[in-house]
């Protein structure tokens, strides 16, 4: 038991540096998604405005 004592250190991080890498790995992949509904959000906004601009320039004629 007392063998893995002068390990203990080097062990602590690599288990602190695998989950930084962990949690890294996990924002990237939460960033990633949150653009793409980002810009799904905006492409129907865009939608949104056309419709209703063409709606205002046919109320006003």
């Amino acid at each position: 038991m007392f063998y893995l004592v002068p390990f203990l250190p080097i062990i602590i991080n690599i288990v602190l540096i695998g989950v930084v890498i962990y949690f890294l790995i996990k924002v990237m992949s939460y960033m990633n998604e949150k653009i793409e509904l980002e810009k799904d959000r905006n492409e129907a906004l865009n939608e949104l405005i056309k419709v209703m601009s063409k709606d205002i320039i046919k109320d006003q004629t």
